[in-house]
């Protein structure tokens, strides 16, 4: 006997997958209207957060002014003279490159001739303008020596850095960020130029000029690293200002080689510690708010922007002289494949958990077992985000969990469904099984009875069903009882309640139904079954199917046993089949004294 459920058309039809991918298709608009955005960052920061740790840059110093160096110095901002002394200082061991992240535009105290003079001095130097929304002037000198950088940094909706400014086109000049002025400085005196990858033979021309050039998509191949911009729709993001040349920032961590400036200035420090390394400057005290929020810390904790120009220039050394792996993104397509897939697989778990265990089904613990095979396929999927993004790719996380546990959800669902309605219907002919007819009896007995309603029942036998099945065969009667069962339930209202009450008997629940309305249904399911002509040879009546059928009807009281109902039905299907087969007779009533007192059972 074969019953193809709701769950059978669920694996021979691809309803799985017909499921899955309408999730997949929600779920992504969801994502595009930006409803992940802020829990992708979230994820991103998590995962940023437990990278395995990685050891500090060689190549960078921080000279940073804490609060003991503002005690010590005895005023801020640090006057000219001690700023000159320091850059001085620094000098003499002969740095690469020497990055001053504080803002220099206005004479500051005492040595503003002798600082200009230490900034004609050192061709290594670059100092720093303020760009974007409230600008801040570069200094007069580096500004006239074009040794002047962007410090901006850019914030999140969070209000956290994670993109870096890389350049950014002013006035028809292309003005290169702190950090990428230091680390390109330093290539360059490792021998490695940056060179332009063009989209087009136009592209290329426009490129000479503005290498960082953003709105045609250049892409820059950096010794070993190729540089790709940021779009507005990447990764996590949505329609994010993507405004310059910005990349995602890989950090290497909070932690890099850093020194006091009394020690610079006392010349408490080795030789050698800057020679040949790149020299940040910049403010570290929390009394000088030039402090960002990162993936690495909380609002009480955050980090001076001297340490993200140094994460900066540390990201494009690395990836350009030890293949360490730049953040990338995949094209919005592939993103979207890969939430199709965790979908997909979401939904096909669970349906296999639930209905293909070879141990449990449709118990506790396969339940149980469903709840954890989909834990667990969640934690391997954060699992593959977390290794791809140690390999230098960010895949969308939370977006791909939700399509995984929303098809999980709904499939769980459907299929908690479909097996209660396997608990109530009979395999083979779709309608209600004997089980779920006694209890629906007993309900509508119970409701007639308080509304005092009028209560209907009718037994219906196939005539002659043995002989069909001795004529035809076993598969044929399955097929005659299917069609059989149709045709009943093709005939009587929306309301009334069909079953199969034995091997070829149905009975028929009728609430609010008089006798006469009962009859003339009873008539109808004959004359249904009839026309559908099924062939019957054996059959001692007609040469197709057809139904005897034994009516009662009454209006149910607490005083009578509800299986007096049935008996009557049941006497008046033995009085169709004495008259001939083929018609419905109607019990009258009233109810025999031995009826009533429940003294007859079925």
């Amino acid at each position: 006997m074969k019953y193809f459920s709701p769950i059978t058309h669920l694996f021979r039809s691809q309803g799985v997958l017909t499921t899955a991918f309408g999730i997949s298709a929600l779920v992504i608009l969801g994502s595009l209207a930006g409803l992940f955005q802020g829990a992708e960052l979230v994820m991103f920061d998590w995962l940023i957060r437990r990278r395995p740790t990685e050891p500090i840059d060689p190549r960078i110093v921080i000279v940073e002014l804490s609060e003991p160096d503002l005690e010590y110095l005895n005023s801020w901002p640090i006057t000219d003279g001690q700023l000159a002394q320091l850059l001085r200082q620094i000098n003499q061991q002969d740095p690469v490159v020497v990055g001053l992240d504080l803002y220099r535009d206005l004479p500051t105290g005492r040595g503003r001739k002798a600082l200009n003079q230490t900034f004609r001095s050192m061709p290594n130097l670059y100092g720093v303008e303020k760009g974007i929304k409230v600008r801040v002037k570069a200094n007069p000198t580096l500004e006239e020596l074009n040794q002047v950088t962007l410090a901006d940094v850019i914030h999140d909706s969070d209000g956290k850095v994670r993109r870096a400014l890389l350049a950014v086109k002013q006035d028809n000049q292309q003005k290169l960020a702190l950090g990428t002025q230091l680390a390109l400085t330093y290539l360059e005196a490792q021998g490695v130029e940056m060179k332009n990858i063009p989209s087009s033979p136009m592209g290329l021309w426009r490129k000479r000029l503005l290498p960082f050039n953003q709105e045609d998509n250049t892409k820059i191949q950096l010794g070993q690293a190729v540089l790709t911009p940021l779009h507005r729709n990447d990764g996590g993001y949505i329609n994010m200002d993507n405004g310059g040349y910005q990349i995602l920032i890989n950090y290497r961590g909070l932690e890099f080689e850093t020194v006091s400036v009394r020690d610079v200035l006392e010349n408490d420090l080795p030789s050698d510690i800057f020679t040949d390394k790149i020299v940040l400057i910049g403010a570290g005290a929390p009394s000088l708010n030039d402090l960002f929020s990162t993936p690495y810390v909380t609002e009480d904790s955050l980090v001076p922007g001297v340490i993200i120009h140094a994460n900066i220039t540390s990201q494009l050394l690395s990836a350009a002289l030890d293949n360490r792996p730049l953040i990338r993104v995949l094209p919005d397509p592939l993103e979207w494949l890969w939430i199709a897939c965790c979908t997909v697989f979401g939904a096909k778990i669970t349906l296999y958990l639930l209905t293909a265990s070879p141990l449990t089904k449709w118990t506790y613990c396969s339940v149980g077992m469903t709840l954890v095979g989909v834990l667990v396929s969640g934690m391997g999927l954060v699992g593959m985000t977390y290794l791809a993004l140690i390999g230098g790719w960010w895949l969308p996380g939370v977006t791909p969990l939700v399509g995984l546990f929303t098809a999980a959800t709904v499939v769980a669902a459907y299929t908690a469904r479909d097996l209660q309605r396997l608990a109530v219907m009979d395999g083979l002919t779709e309608v209600a099984n004997r089980r779920y007819f006694d209890q629906e009896f007993q309900r509508r007995w119970l409701h007639s009875s308080e509304k005092r309603d009028w209560f209907g029942v009718i037994l219906c036998d196939i005539d002659c069903f043995k002989k069909y099945n001795d004529t035809y065969g076993h598969q044929e009667g399955d097929r005659c009882l299917k069609a059989v069962a149709q045709g009943i339930k093709k005939a009587v209202r929306s309301t009334d309640f069909v079953a199969r009450y034995g091997g070829e008997e149905f009975a028929i629940l009728l609430s609010k139904s008089s006798p006469e309305t009962t009859g003339k249904i009873a008539e109808r399911v004959g004359k249904s079954v009839r026309e559908l002509q099924i062939p019957h040879v054996s059959s001692e009546t007609r040469a197709y199917v057809t139904l005897s059928c034994g009516v009662a009807t009454l209006i149910p009281s607490l005083d009578q046993a509800p299986a007096s109902l049935i008996a009557c039905a049941d006497e008046a299907l033995y009085n169709a089949k004495k008259q001939g087969r083929d018609r419905a007779v109607i019990y009258q009533f009233p109810i025999p004294e031995q009826l009533s007192t429940g003294r007859l059972e079925q």
